[in-house]
């Protein structure tokens, strides 16, 4: 038994497929992660870079702590 297949589409609408399977991916936020986390393959990604990518030059207060939940928080969305 090995690990499924990870596949990431970044042309067209932004997916995962996991051995095949599509999942879903229920908010803005988490796909806009999911793309900037995929364009670093195998890279650390600087909180401060995913901020950016989620809010720009204006981040809210507590874009940190909302930046490490939202793999979970928006997945539960």
């Amino acid at each position: 038994m090995g690990v499924p297949p990870v596949e990431i589409g970044l042309l067209g609408p932004i997916q995962v497929s996991v051995g095949g399977e599509v999942l879903p991916l229920s908010s803005l936020p988490q796909r806009v992660l999911l793309a900037r986390l995929a364009l670093s393959p195998q890279k650390v990604v600087p909180v401060a870079d995913l901020i950016d990518a989620l809010w720009g030059e204006e981040p809210p207060r507590g874009a940190v702590g909302t930046t490490a939940r939202c793999p979970r928080v928006c997945s539960a969305a």
